[in-house]
């Protein structure tokens, strides 16, 4: 049996090898969604991303943990707007609306 060689093989970061994965258990417009992590911060902001971290996708559903209840109702006047910057970064309409609860960060 042949040794494979890891010599020449260059490192891949991990993001590259789950949507890989992921593409072949979960539909293409799934893995997708999975861009999500890597565009938060920069669609909420860091003071935000800070209390705020995207937790799951359900249908056409985002589902956002925050830190305290409060900022629940804060997030709430600016979610129209985070919903548009997403679905903008995306290049098309993936996210109809954002559910925000409490939960670890």
């Amino acid at each position: 049996m042949k040794k494979k060689s890891i010599e020449n093989k260059k490192p891949v970061h991990i993001s590259g090898i789950l949507e890989n994965v992921l593409r072949t258990y979960r539909r293409q417009s799934d893995a997708e969604l999975m861009r999500i992590w890597e565009i938060w911060d920069m669609v909420v902001g860091d003071q935000i991303a800070q209390k705020a971290q995207p937790e799951a996708f359900k249908g056409k559903f985002l589902w956002v943990h925050v830190t305290h209840s409060g900022l629940i109702q804060e997030l709430q006047f600016s979610k129209q707007r985070m919903i548009t910057k997403i679905n903008h970064a995306f290049g098309k309409k993936i996210i109809h609306d954002i559910k925000f609860k409490v939960g670890p960060i």
